[in-house]
């Protein structure tokens, strides 16, 4: 089994989730649902 030192990119993944969740919401009202869905799908697959 792999240490989390030799696998960064699930920890820098996890590290810009956490990040992106939050600022999504801050988007403008009128482009909030479909910019967010679309940005949101993308960093999720």
């Amino acid at each position: 089994m792999a240490s989390s030192s030799e696998m960064p990119i699930f920890t820098r993944t996890f590290d810009f989730l956490t990040w992106l969740l939050p600022v999504s919401n801050h988007f403008p009202r009128a482009h909030r649902f479909t910019f967010t869905n679309r940005l949101l799908g993308a960093a999720f697959v």
